[in-house]
């Protein structure tokens, strides 16, 4: 059975990574979106300007970027001790979200974003109960910050550091004031960069609230949203029904860091209900800790046969959504 396949750390599973991405994202080499790009931050619009006239390369760099993300999402997991058991599940499962629909198979903002976000995450993690701390902190704040000039919602994730330090550590106002000096470090540069040759009014234009981003793939809210919906958040529900019963038993650090992850969630969604914006790209950071709420439905073995029925509509409900609306 394919889930129990990934539910080991063999070498074979690590290796079907990678395969998993590029079968789902087939379709996008298919029909290979074209990006449009106005007023977007300036390190996603160099990306884009640099493999503009390749988009199959920007193709690419997506899925090289989305398995990355997801061995470093793995990564951490089994370093916090985030599930109980050392498995590929939540590699899987995140490589499957981030692949849900069309309009998600392109090398978005958020999608660059997340890998930093995951980093200062990871980072945040490791200064539960660490003596010295100030270089995990900077870097944290550092990682949101080059996660930001990619996509500017990322700069929500400021708050999110200083509620993240006060749940794992006493108050040290020095960690929240390094924080801050290590989001702001890549923007020093920036405003270097763009003073020096006179563009102050294009970094400008980087802090504007619109509609930055376009693709030649669009979505309409159809049934086949609705299916994939029921399918993800079948495995949501028992997702977190099941994380109840586990963080009964946890450790005091395993449940902070929940409650971290929790947090972490409410703030990826913060600037989707200021701006409004319901692209599903939008949505990407939240997909860090769905998947993680998903995988330990999914890694557990107690009842194999309702974790494989429930994946299989899981994945059925994506292959069903990308087939509807791709064709």
């Amino acid at each position: 059975m394919l889930l129990s396949f990934f539910k080991t750390l063999k070498p074979a599973a690590l290796l079907l990574l990678p395969v998993a991405a590029i079968v789902l994202w087939s379709f996008s080499f298919i029909k290979v979106p074209i990006i449009t790009i106005e007023n977007s931050m300036p390190f996603y619009k160099s990306a884009v300007q640099l493999f503009g006239y390749f988009p199959i390369v920007l193709q690419i760099m997506g899925v090289i970027l989305l398995v990355l993300q997801a061995l470093l999402f793995n990564k951490m997991i089994i370093e916090h001790h985030l599930l109980a058991s050392k498995t590929y599940v939540p590699a899987l499962i995140y490589i499957l979200l981030m692949s849900c629909t069309p309009t998600l198979l392109f090398a978005h903002p958020a999608l660059f974003s997340n890998f930093f976000l995951i980093i200062a995450l990871n980072r945040l993690f490791a200064t539960y109960r660490a003596e010295s701390v100030f270089t995990k902190v900077y870097d944290a704040g550092l990682y949101t910050g080059l996660a930001s000039l990619f996509y500017l919602p990322a700069l929500f994730m400021l708050p999110f550091l200083w509620v993240a330090l006060a749940i794992l550590r006493p108050f040290v106002w020095r960690e929240w004031v390094i924080s801050f000096m290590g989001l702001v470090t890549p923007y020093f540069f920036v405003f270097t960069y763009y003073y020096w040759f006179s563009e102050l009014d294009v970094m400008a234009g980087f802090f504007e609230v619109n509609e930055s981003l376009a693709t030649n793939v669009q979505i309409t809210v159809t049934h086949s949203i609705f299916v994939l919906a029921a399918g993800a958040g079948a495995g949501l529900l028992m997702g977190i029904k099941t994380l109840r019963k586990e963080l009964a038993s946890s450790v005091v650090k395993v449940k902070n860091f929940y409650v971290v992850l929790n947090c972490f969630l409410i703030f990826s969604i913060i600037p989707v209900a200021v701006n409004f914006n319901l692209q599903l790209f939008n949505f990407a950071a939240a997909g860090i800790p769905v998947s993680i709420y998903l995988s330990n439905f999914f890694s557990k073995t107690k009842h194999p046969v309702v974790e494989e029925i429930v994946f299989y509509i899981f994945l059925g409900s994506i292959i069903y959504t990308q087939v509807v609306n791709m064709g």
